[in-house]
């Protein structure tokens, strides 16, 4: 048996795929309450947000993405359309990998390197930078197990 833990910025939709229900009153995308609020923030923009309370995640695509697309489909039944932006503003928007967050998966990456960034990596150089990976959850058993219930 093997174990996950990921930390995600809150969702008031459950993570489901969509955009928050009510993301002007998501404190979690803005305050020092979530692992990265401060790249959630500072990449959010509440008007695109607010005007697509509840649809897919990808709905603006390829206007605009919520910032907490890494995390937003853990529970989704849907794909989610993506892309991934280089995390260097000066290559913000020419470095972009175009890709599809399958239902029931998150993008994370190793929480010792979510913290501190070598001076290599601030100095730009990539193969020195946490690197993001592909998290799918494992498909529900099938066989009954002996509850009597299955």
């Amino acid at each position: 048996m093997k174990h996950i833990t990921v930390r995600m910025a809150w969702h008031d939709g459950g993570w489901d795929g969509t955009v928050c229900r009510d993301p002007a009153a998501n404190s979690y995308c803005v305050g020092s309450h979530s692992l990265l609020s401060e790249r959630l923030a500072r990449n959010r923009d509440l008007k695109q947000e607010v005007s697509r309370e509840g649809e897919a995640l990808d709905a603006a695509m390829p206007g605009y993405l919520p910032p907490c697309y890494w995390t937003s489909c853990a529970f989704a039944s849907r794909e989610a359309k993506i892309v991934h932006q280089h995390p260097f503003g000066r290559y913000k928007d020419t470095k972009q990998i175009p890709g599809a967050l399958i239902p029931g998966s998150v993008f994370t990456w190793p929480f010792r390197l979510s913290m501190t960034h070598t001076q290599a990596c601030r100095a730009g150089s990539a193969d020195q930078c946490p690197k993001l990976m592909l998290w799918t959850a494992p498909p529900p058993a099938r066989e009954c197990h002996g509850c009597g219930r299955c």
